[in-house]
């Protein structure tokens, strides 16, 4: 192994929608993974194919505020590209897979790293998912349907099975029962470690990711060829339902916190349940997201194209629809209490008929400056349907003074004042 370089990660951080802090790490290379082992302890990877050795992996100790780069590299293995299954077990052991015949395991955060050849030498093969439920056995599936098995903490690899599609996901509950995604659709379970699987066939349907709270309780989501959506089963995966749907957003990646909360990311779009996948919430967040991971209901992490990592302290929403009546006109209420201290409530309202109608709804903009005019928050950057909606906005980090917000909306705009004492 050798000794690799550590690089502080270039910080930026701004409002790409009012729900999300965005971080911009040191690369500009799509981030498809992201796991929080704690609170405070993360990590993400991704890469890109243009260029040899290039995939990215990124570990924060301070709950995403800072990003420390290291470099997924082993002297005497051919370098990752990028980087499509991560797992780790605490904040120093980890496994990282992608565009290699190696899986990466790494024992102290990713300093250093050690490349296991698995079963299948082509220069082609990909691995795309790792799974690993104890500090020994753990599994990897990928290309051509090639699925591994280690049981040694990853030193050694054996192929148990050779699906009929490629492999894009997985979970496992002990080392005997499990499922398994693939691009043609199908999700494969076993509860024999892998020697033998049943198949569900949910039709022209890639499986990008599974959830399961339970052996019985699961959810998946893909894309069709016109949709992304989501898919639930309540009897260990024998049957299937779909429980939301759209009509051209890819869906990536999706996490539970408990049996009722559970979030999803896409292609520009971001979903929310609090009734167990039986509802979704579907939010614009212009941004793309691949992989997601809630520490709790409200605290998560999404990982994005063009190295970005987004963080929400509010479960992704800031802005709640608070009334199922159409407004009859554009409104912008005072903020409720004011004068306040840290926090006020400002209630504005988007009609049915606007100039010039867009898919999605209205792109509304509502923002926050000073006396001087300098943007101090971005409360609300997004689509919305017609409806009346509150936002939040939170003045903690600010000092005692006037503010001004306003709201921007095709052909209407309109600007408050409010005033912060402490």
């Amino acid at each position: 192994m050798k000794r690799i370089l550590v690089i502080l990660a270039m910080l930026v951080a701004v409002s790409a929608s009012a729900q999300w802090i965005t971080y911009q790490t040191n690369t500009t290379m799509d981030l498809y993974k992201i796991q929080f082992v704690n609170v405070n302890t993360g990590f993400a990877a991704g890469g890109g194919t243009v260029y040899s050795d290039s995939a990215v992996f990124f570990k924060t100790t301070n709950g995403g505020t800072n990003w420390i780069k290291y470099i997924v590299y082993d002297s005497t293995s051919t370098p990752i590209d990028e980087v499509y299954g991560l797992s780790f077990l605490n904040s120093n052991t980890g496994y990282v897979c992608g565009r290699s015949w190696n899986v990466f395991k790494t024992t102290n955060g990713g300093q250093n790293w050690l490349a296991v050849r698995l079963p299948y030498f082509s220069l082609t093969q990909i691995y795309n998912a790792l799974y690993f439920i104890n500090e020994n056995t753990g599994y990897a599936a990928g290309r051509y349907g090639y699925f591994c098995k280690t049981t040694n903490g990853g030193i050694n690899w054996s192929l148990v099975k050779v699906l009929s599609a490629n492999l894009f996901c997985l979970k496992f509950f002990n080392e005997m029962t499990g499922y398994v995604g693939d691009g043609a659709g199908i999700i494969s379970k076993t509860t024999d470690g892998g020697l033998t699987f049943t198949q569900q066939d949910l039709g022209f349907f890639q499986i990008n990711n599974l959830y399961f709270e339970n052996e019985t309780t699961g959810y998946c989501v893909g894309l069709n060829i016109y949709y992304g959506a989501v898919l639930k089963t309540t009897n260990s995966g024998v049957n299937w339902i779909k429980v939301y749907e759209n009509n051209n957003k890819s869906l990536y990646d999706l996490d539970f916190v408990n049996n009722s909360t559970g979030f999803a990311c896409g292609d520009g779009i971001f979903l929310k349940t609090t009734n167990s996948g039986n509802n979704w919430l579907a939010y614009d967040p212009l941004f793309r997201g691949f992989g997601i991971d809630f520490y709790n209901s409200d605290v998560g992490f999404i990982s994005g194209d063009g190295g970005k990592i987004y963080k929400t302290l509010t479960g992704g929403v800031w802005v709640n629809n608070i009334s199922t009546e159409t407004p009859s006109a554009y409104s912008l209420s005072q903020n409720y209490p004011n004068p306040f201290n840290p926090t006020t409530n400002i209630k504005f309202s988007i009609p049915a008929v606007s100039s010039p109608r867009v898919p999605g709804g209205d792109l509304v903009q509502l923002k926050v400056y000073d006396v001087t005019g300098r943007e101090v928050q971005t409360l609300v950057n997004e689509r919305l349907q017609p409806g009346t909606y509150e936002a939040s906005f939170d003045g903690a980090a600010l000092n005692t003074g006037v503010y001004f917000y306003k709201l921007v909306t095709g052909t209407f705009s309109e600007t408050k004042k409010m005033l912060l004492i402490k």
